[in-house]
């Protein structure tokens, strides 16, 4: 029965295996063509040592399991005893409940985009308390206007704001008299939110604060965050009034600086950025990379025309669709390791008792078995083992949320521009 657990468990890992390699050739072109760069590799100092509800019982029932086997041999030598005492104290469940959802996982997440770069890593995602997010794992493909301040006479706001937008947006605004003439200052090399200068053939009409748009998907992930009870922290840029309602802390701090303070208050950080500004050309910030290289468990996004940060434990070549499926994860590895790890202690409390009535428990459990070679050791293992997988389909069975996506004006519309604060440059 052993063996065929082990079996059972070795042939899903192999599948998950063979799964990340078959997903790393079908991305390899896009991933690592010509164009595209990587992510500089920082130095990464040693992350804090973690370990899961699992793990922690594991270690101590296996030291409790030897002493018993010590003091059994002590009172009256008897290999087999001793050998009985040890096996009866196995922590089987607890570690083939969570090995058995981190292999499911990895697969489903394979066969979605998201490849698993560090294994060993997936087993934090049961204590996960924080998500520490880049405001470029938010942003989507097009600039917006956020605000504008007119300073030349004849500009109004509302004049101001349509050239703006009819420069960010010359496809949806071909028509505007002002798109061909207005020029905005260092466009080309804004990374994130800042003010720039508007000019109409060569006179200043006006400031202009320009931003990325929301990913469609921003809503969808902040809300499974927060269903996984997961403290929402906004870092390197906190100027986003329309994601207040769904952020806990918003900080200007790099997200490297963010990262390290909330490590140092003994928080479990699950950082989520995508390592680059959004032209092909421009390099990645250090203090991005270096946040997602010192956290608990780095989720990097490989954008289009974005560098990839193939240090990451994760990459979600798919965008904001495979964040969604991780954060919608963390619910079930907490359920799968505080179910293994019940079962290990009851299974390790049954086989102790049997142990200890001797002849007429190991008879009673024969016939409560059918005779069948069933420990209760094994028992325990084997419905971990399924409880584990069922709670990876179960991720992989939800569904992906549904969204429409707003044109950049509607989206700038709803922004209440008294909310933000004028800075000159």
């Amino acid at each position: 029965m052993t063996l065929l657990l082990d079996t059972v468990l070795r042939a899903n890992q192999l599948a998950e295996a063979a799964n990340r390699v078959a997903a790393f050739h079908a991305m390899h072109d896009e991933l690592c063509a010509p164009s595209r760069g990587s992510a500089p590799a920082p130095p990464r100092r040693q992350r804090p040592s973690r370990e899961s509800a699992s793990e922690i019982y594991s270690r101590t029932i296996v030291n409790a399991g030897l002493l018993a086997a010590a003091a059994s041999w002590a009172v009256a030598p008897n290999i087999s005893v001793a050998a009985q005492t040890v096996s009866a104290s196995s922590p089987r469940a607890a570690r083939f409940g969570p090995s058995a959802f981190q292999a499911e996982l990895g697969r489903c997440l394979a066969q979605e985009g998201v490849l698993v770069r560090a294994p060993e890593r997936m087993r934090l995602l049961a204590t996960v308390d924080t998500v520490v997010l880049h405001p470029s794992a938010l942003s989507g493909k097009r600039r917006v206007v956020w605000d504008v301040q007119p300073t030349a006479d004849g500009w109004s706001r509302q004049r101001l704001w349509q050239a703006a937008s009819a420069v960010l947006s010359p496809v949806e605004s071909s028509g505007s008299s002002s798109k061909a003439r207005m020029r905005l200052s260092r466009l080309p090399d804004l990374a994130e939110t800042d003010w720039v200068t508007a000019t109409i053939d060569g006179t200043t009409a006006g400031r202009v604060l320009v931003s990325w748009e929301l990913d469609p998907l921003a809503d969808a992930v902040l809300r499974a965050a927060h269903q996984a009870n997961l403290r929402v922290v906004l870092a390197g840029d906190p100027g986003r009034p329309e994601l207040a309602a769904l952020i806990d802390e918003a900080t200007s701090h790099s997200l490297a600086e963010t990262v390290h303070h909330l490590q140092d208050d003994h928080h479990v950080v699950l950082a989520i950025a995508c390592p680059t500004a959004h032209n092909s050309g421009a390099k990645a910030p250090s203090d991005v990379v270096q946040g997602l290289a010192n956290s608990d468990i780095a989720l990097a996004i490989a954008h289009d025309d974005g560098l990839v940060a193939w240090d990451a434990d994760l990459l979600a070549s798919n965008g904001l669709p495979g964040v969604w499926r991780i954060l919608t994860a963390l619910p079930e590895a907490r359920h799968t390791e505080i179910s293994a790890t019940r079962l290990a202690k009851a299974s390790a409390a049954v086989a102790g008792l049997l142990l200890l009535t001797g002849p007429t428990g190991g008879l009673l459990w024969r016939r409560l078995t059918l005779g069948l070679a069933i420990s209760p050791v094994n028992l325990a293992a084997a419905s971990a083992l399924v409880i584990g997988w069922l709670a990876a389909r179960r991720v992989a069975s939800q569904a992906r949320p549904t969204t429409t996506t707003a044109s950049p004006n509607e989206l700038t519309t709803t922004v209440d521009s008294d909310m933000w604060t004028s800075t000159d440059e």
